[in-house]
């Protein structure tokens, strides 16, 4: 994504300076970020933060067949 951006920069004709230096403020804080999640979350902590997003906040259900066959 940084490589993209430097790309659009240069493209741009913005100043190379310029672009190296904004693109390296935009990595320190992108590193300082999977740093702390990975602080906060462990090992793969920006995978689960990600994963949390993709768990539905509810399931519904239509029928009570699913929870009457559990006891088989």
């Amino acid at each position: 994504m940084l490589l993209i951006i430097f790309a659009i920069l240069y493209i741009f004709d913005v100043n190379t300076f310029i672009s190296l230096g904004f693109i390296l403020i935009l990595g320190s804080l992108f590193m300082g970020y999977v740093y702390k999640l990975s602080h906060t979350y462990g090992q793969y902590g920006m995978m689960k933060k990600l994963a949390k997003r993709s768990i539905p906040r509810v399931i519904k259900m239509y029928s009570r067949k699913e929870f009457i066959n559990l006891k088989k």
